[in-house]
């Protein structure tokens, strides 16, 4: 039986803290999620916060990525 696995992000921060970097980082999360920019502007005030749970590994790979 093969074992499953989920996986949470959490938002720990910009690895690009410019306004550029963060502007990136909104778009992304519009796309990803579907919300509005914003409350996708709202996470980037929120470090630890976990902003996806229980994905699938191909899954968690792809908004890791992004």
């Amino acid at each position: 039986m093969e074992r499953q696995f989920s996986f949470d992000i959490a938002f720990l921060g910009l690895s690009d803290p410019t306004q550029a970097g963060r502007s990136r980082m909104v778009l992304a999360m519009e796309r990803l999620t579907g919300k509005p920019n914003d409350e996708c502007k709202a996470v980037l005030t929120k470090i630890g916060q976990t902003i996806f749970t229980a994905l699938p590994a191909d899954q968690a790979g792809l908004i890791a990525d992004a």
